[in-house]
């Protein structure tokens, strides 16, 4: 997974292939569990 920082923000670089959406099924995580990691980061970031 790429996260790349734009205006201040950091993001995922690029959408999940079908074959990386079928892994993180596989281990039970979802697309949304990945986005809120990196709002999570974001937030982090903004405290320091």
């Amino acid at each position: 997974i790429q996260i790349t920082k734009v205006n201040d923000v950091y993001m995922r670089k690029y959408a999940f292939s079908a074959k990386q959406k079928q892994i993180l099924e596989c281990v039970g995580v979802d697309e949304k569990y990945i986005n809120n990691l990196v709002l999570k980061y974001n937030h982090f970031i903004g405290k320091k």
